[in-house]
């Protein structure tokens, strides 16, 4: 998790990335967390590799997209696919060092 942005831009927000031990929902302890309401993703500092740490990253940025986006059951598939091409649109415009480290961290 070395060098990761700590904040990622997604339109008009700015996600707060933070690494964090054991983060945790109903005191289950998880590898990544997107919450809404502090527009924040938290990453387990202990995720054993760089590429697990891209791919929980992305799940993390795949849940902001829904909850920016309004995604729901009900939404189409052409809709939900327009949402996530826009969403990635902005955050690969916006957050260029997000890309470097991801980029670092697949190699």
């Amino acid at each position: 998790l070395e060098n990761i942005p700590t904040v990622i831009r997604m339109g008009a927000f700015d996600i707060d990335v933070r690494v964090v031990p054991d983060p945790q929902v109903n005191g289950k302890v998880v590898h990544g967390l997107w919450d809404g309401n502090t527009q924040t993703i938290s990453l387990d500092s202990n995720l054993a590799t760089s590429a697990l740490a891209v791919n929980i990253l992305l799940h993390e940025l795949y849940h902001a997209f829904y909850w920016f986006f309004e995604i729901d059951d009900d939404t189409s598939e052409e809709r939900t696919v327009a949402c996530l091409a826009t969403g990635w649109s902005t955050v690969i415009r916006d957050n260029p060092e997000l890309i470097k480290w991801i980029q670092k961290g697949l190699k």
